[in-house]
């Protein structure tokens, strides 16, 4: 049965929006070269940027559950926290078109810079009027109900797979068709939390409350990186 290929990849389309991508100010691709999280590619796909690993190792695994939970990505779908975390001690970058030509080459310190300017942003973010913030939280909001959709529809062609194939699949297609609707499940669950946790900040609730809520995305974001990473075992 060759379902593999569409499950991976469906699968890691909707892990790369809902854990490494958002709209980020940047004009060009980028591939930094980090001491800690090795080379990462800031990529530009469609017009959705994001940002690719190259290297599975705990830290980026470490990073994209803190992405996940980053409060300005829940809250505002905002990168610029993620990026300074990522460029503050990356060593250099090289600049591509899109034709994957070489335009420019950054040092550290050039690095440094750029992340001091997210960190500025983050600060200009901290300090929006009540009104700004409703307005970015709303937008999120509308984001999400359409990652919903995104989602349930996912679950419903994965309830349809279980039912055309039933007892006839293999174990290991019964066993990756599974784990497929089991990344569905948590997919939602991942977003209904990141709602939640919106909502919680417009309600201005207590701030250990919300810090509960991004710590329970980071649990449910985690969920759906192994289930991702299982679904890419089978199509290996």
């Amino acid at each position: 049965m060759k379902l593999w290929g569409w499950l991976k990849g469906a699968a890691a389309a909707a892990a790369a929006v809902l854990l490494c991508a958002a709209p980020m100010r940047a004009d060009a691709a980028e591939l930094i070269q980090s001491p800690v999280y090795g080379q990462v590619y800031v990529m530009d796909e469609a017009g959705v940027n994001g940002l690719l690993f190259t290297q599975e190792t705990d830290a980026v695994t470490q990073f994209m559950m803190e992405t996940a939970s980053d409060p300005y990505f829940v809250r505002y779908n905002r990168f610029d926290n993620v990026l300074a975390k990522l460029k503050t001690g990356a060593v250099s970058s090289v600049v591509m078109d899109d034709a994957g030509n070489v335009t420019a080459v950054k040092d550290a310190a050039e690095l440094a810079r750029e992340a001091a300017e997210h960190l500025y942003r983050v600060a200009a973010m901290d300090a929006m009027s009540e009104e700004e913030k409703l307005a970015l939280e709303n937008q999120q909001l509308a984001l999400l109900n359409q990652q919903a959709l995104m989602a349930a529809g996912m679950a419903q062609q994965a309830a349809a797979m279980q039912q055309l194939y039933g007892t006839t699949a293999s174990a290991a297609d019964a066993a990756m068709i599974q784990t497929y609707a089991d990344m569905c499940a948590q997919l939602q669950a991942l977003i209904a939390a990141k709602q939640q946790a919106v909502l919680l900040y417009q309600q201005q609730a207590d701030p250990a409350l919300c810090q509960q809520a991004l710590l329970n995305i980071q649990s449910l974001a985690a969920a759906v990186q192994r289930s991702n990473a299982q679904l890419a075992l089978y199509g290996a």
